[in-house]
């Protein structure tokens, strides 16, 4: 595995993940899962490919969009680390406060 998810990434996953197979389906989610791990599979072998978004945090992460979601990485780390996982619609202040201390 090329990439690692912090304990806070693997609570906002569990918590996405449970959100959808309530309201959507199990088999949704088992999809939802699919995707976040292909495109963090993605991440750990092409470093670096994901976006800075000053407007959030000034921290050495960069983020990176799968199906709504936002896969937010320290690309330095090997195995990469996805610090956190979050809804792309969060707004802006709740973002910046998931974010700080996490990275």
């Amino acid at each position: 595995m090329s990439f690692r998810l912090t304990p806070a990434a693997e609570q906002d996953l569990g918590e996405i993940l449970g959100y959808v197979a309530e309201h959507a389906s199990p088999n949704r989610a088992d999809q939802v899962l699919t995707e976040v791990f292909r495109a963090a599979e993605l991440l750990g072998e092409s470093a670096r490919i994901g976006h800075r978004r000053d407007d959030l945090t000034d921290e050495a992460v960069l983020f990176w969009p799968v199906i709504g979601l936002l896969l937010v990485d320290l690309p330095e780390d090997r195995p990469i680390t996805i610090v956190r996982v979050m809804h792309g619609s969060r707004a802006s202040t709740v973002m910046r406060e998931l974010l700080r201390g996490d990275s």
